[in-house]
């Protein structure tokens, strides 16, 4: 099929995602020891794309007209439940924010954003914090403030800043987060 041999070059691309809590936390996993890339680090929820999902992507054919873009946001929403452990109302809703490429791994990599909002928790005087847990591919899951990220990576404890960076430059998942948070 012609679009799915479109989308095979993006096979093998990272997407490092970029998930804020209501209060404005940004998630964080920290690599396990043994890990190959960065062990023991802090870093953003990582993966690739992977052929499942163009699979995933082209099965949806009549629903939506499928884009590269909606191949990184099905492949980050895979690689956030293989890594993150989580009440099943916790999914982010993410959108594409760029993509840079990390002379490090030599890797392309798609940066993705979104926000966790626990289902049921959208009241006016108060916010569920969402329970995450790491899974086998994560020694532990916290959520960092913005400073907090940035401590890290000035103690050499982070990889993936770059991929924060960018968010941090990138408003719209700030105004996204306010639009949930501002009748607190």
């Amino acid at each position: 099929d012609q679009l799915e041999q479109q989308l095979l070059p993006e096979v093998g691309k990272a997407v490092a995602l970029t998930i804020y809590n209501s209060q404005g936390r940004v998630l964080v996993i920290k690599r396990p020891d043994d890990e190959e890339w960065e062990p023991g680090k802090y870093s953003p929820p990582t993966g690739h794309i992977e052929k499942q999902d163009i699979q995933f992507l082209l099965e949806g054919l009549d629903v939506f007209p499928p884009s590269k873009e909606q191949l990184y946001v099905i492949a980050g929403a895979r690689e956030f439940r293989e890594e993150v452990k989580r009440e099943p109302s916790c999914i982010p809703s993410l959108r594409y924010v760029g993509r840079y490429h990390d002379d490090q791994t030599g890797y392309e990599v798609i940066v993705l954003a979104g926000v966790i909002i626990p289902s049921g928790s959208y009241v006016r005087t108060s916010f569920r914090k969402p329970k995450v847990y790491p899974s086998e591919e994560a020694a532990s899951v916290k959520w960092f403030t913005a400073t907090g990220i940035r401590r890290l990576a000035n103690q050499d404890k982070l990889a993936g800043f770059r991929t924060y960076e960018m968010v941090f430059k990138d408003d719209t998942t700030q105004r996204t987060l306010q639009g949930y948070t501002l009748a607190t």
